[in-house]
């Protein structure tokens, strides 16, 4: 597993990301979201420890500009994609909402964009098989950036 801590300035938002999860992590999953205050965190984090592949989560409290994104194992790299774009879209959607943004407009773009570059480095590891090699040395690692 893969932690990816950052902070998008210009909404004041922390996010921390979750990659390549297995059931040995799901603990540290749950006590994010007690701590966010989430109410279903039982079912929330269920498909994680259970092993589920392709399976994602994002959970926000918006009181405290937080999100906590989660992303399984995946079954290929387009899984993978596909779990990561889906998850990226909630968290936009999340901080959008949270800061009365024009769903249909530009900001919720850029937003994504913002989103994007933040978490490049360590998604690009799933979605290219010559990156892949480098799981192995951010396994277990928390990694911080603004």
């Amino acid at each position: 597993m893969i932690i990816q801590e950052f902070y998008i300035k210009k909404y004041d938002w922390l996010v921390r990301i979750y990659y390549f999860v297995d059931e040995y992590y799901v603990s540290l999953i749950e006590k994010d979201l007690k701590d966010l205050e989430c109410e279903d965190v039982k079912e929330c984090i269920k498909p994680f420890k259970e092993g589920k592949l392709n399976a994602g989560l994002t959970y926000t409290n918006p009181d405290y500009n937080t999100s906590v994104v989660v992303i399984g194992k995946t079954s290929s790299p387009e899984e993978f994609f596909s779990t990561y774009d889906h998850e990226k879209g909630h968290l936009a959607v999340h901080i959008a909402i949270s800061e009365d943004l024009d769903l249909t407009g530009e900001d919720i773009q850029y937003l994504s964009g913002t989103i994007a570059k933040k978490t490049f480095k360590i998604a690009q590891m799933f979605l290219c098989e010559h990156c892949n090699c480098n799981i192995e040395k951010y396994k277990g690692k928390f990694i911080s950036e603004s």
